[in-house]
């Protein structure tokens, strides 16, 4: 069971997560939707190279837009911001898979959609371990027509209907 303490004990997970592990690289996906995801299927450059990317935005780092078939699919390596970002641009410490940030907001994205919000569908998630840290990127659906809340927030302010 998985602790209110944040313990790293496995915690129960639906039979269409998958979960696999190749060498120090741990993924997430769920399989009754999609196939198995390797190492390329996290790369801008291999879906460069098959003429599949369609889009790139850029915030703390960037977010590539690709086309997987009828879907288009938002590439996002984790980096770090604020202060540690100086010092360290993409390492977290690891402390379990459960406990990595792509395996947390792919956890969270799935409640979130079960509960009819509007967020996008995670995809795939991917942890490589590195001894004591870890770098980690998640791929989720686009959700086509939207802009971020800093563009928004940049031609008006939000009314409470907006929130």
């Amino acid at each position: 069971m998985h602790t209110e303490a944040g313990g790293c004990e496995p915690k129960a997970t639906p039979a269409s997560v998958s979960s696999h592990r190749v060498g120090a690289t741990q993924f997430l996906r769920d399989a009754s939707r999609h196939a198995d995801l390797t190492h390329h299927h996290f790369d801008p450059a291999w879906w460069r190279s098959q003429g599949a990317e369609v889009g790139v935005a850029s915030g703390r780092g960037q977010v590539y837009f690709v086309r997987a078939g009828q879907e288009v699919w938002a590439l996002r390596h984790y980096r770090r911001g604020g202060w540690m970002a100086r010092f360290v641009a993409d390492s977290y410490l690891w402390c379990g898979w459960e406990r990595t940030r792509p395996w947390r907001e792919w956890h969270v994205l799935k409640k979130l959609r079960a509960l009819g919000l509007p967020v996008p569908e995670p995809v795939g998630a991917r942890v490589i371990r590195h001894g004591a840290v870890y770098r980690g990127d998640l791929i989720t659906s686009r959700i086509e027509d939207t802009v971020t809340l800093a563009h928004t927030l940049q031609r008006r302010s939000l009314g409470l209907d907006d929130w």
